[in-house]
Order: C-alpha cells, then sequence, then structure tokens
C-alpha cells in the first residue's frame, strides 16, 4: 500500500487530518462507519492532490462476505462537502444511475466519512486491482 503522489506533497499541513486516511487499519475503522457496513481496506492510492483545498483516495475494500469493491473518498480541507453529496444523492435517486438507458450518470454516493473530511462514492470505470491479480 502506497501513496507516490501524497509522499512527494507530505509538507501539505493542511491535510495532517488525513493520516488516518492512510492508514489501512484505521481507514477500515472509519470508512465501516461512514458506508454503514464492515469493510477492510486492503490497497489504497492517492490520485489527485490539490494543495491545501482537496484531495480524491482510491481505496480497494473487502467486505465481509469477502468481495471486493473500489470506493472515491474526497476529502476537503474546509470539511465535508454535504451538499455535494446531497445533490450526488438525488441525481442518482432521479435517475442518473448505473441503469440510466443513455448511461448518463453520476457516481453511486455510497456514505459520508466526517472523521476524514470525505464523502465516498463507487468507484465506476475501473476494477479493483486487486481484482485484476
Amino acid at each position: 500500500m502506497n501513496s507516490p503522489l501524497f509522499a512527494s506533497d507530505m509538507s501539505d499541513r493542511a491535510f495532517d487530518f488525513l493520516g488516518a486516511a492512510l492508514n489501512p487499519e484505521t481507514a477500515s475503522a472509519i470508512l465501516s462507519r461512514g458506508l454503514g457496513r464492515r469493510v477492510e481496506v486492503i490497497d489504497f492510492h492517492m490520485t489527485r492532490h490539490k494543495v491545501g483545498r482537496r484531495c480524491l483516495i482510491e481505496y480497494d475494500i473487502r467486505e465481509a462476505d469477502g468481495r471486493t469493491a473500489s470506493v472515491v473518498g474526497k476529502a476537503r480541507v474546509k470539511g465535508t462537502n454535504t451538499t455535494a453529496f446531497d445533490l450526488l444523492h438525488e441525481l442518482w435517486n432521479q435517475g442518473f444511475n448505473d441503469a440510466a438507458q443513455d448511461a448518463i450518470h453520476v457516481p453511486q454516493p455510497l456514505g459520508l466519512i466526517p472523521a476524514l473530511r470525505m464523502i465516498g462514492e463507487a468507484c465506476t470505470g475501473r476494477k479493483s486491482r486487486n481484482s485484476m491479480l
């Protein structure tokens, strides 16, 4: 498990709270609370980092039943973006979901993770790295 993008930007003190997000054991417990089900972080990768503003972490998780999935965590220094999460949830419920006939959809909102100032979304468009091994 590593995050080379973040390692190069460790001087970004605005993200000091993300230490827990980058520790698989701690992140597993926090994500489990936010997602409302027990999950285990088996890998992660920080894919975006806007210094002093926000970052994006892709987690590969194992569900309690053994299935693997990917979750995108969007964290903001200003705090959990509940407005964006509520809008995403509304769009998903109004038909902009995986069942949309025109294939126009938003990521499935999975949960709010306030301890990490993060919202969780289903990762679309790629397989979990672990499922490809």
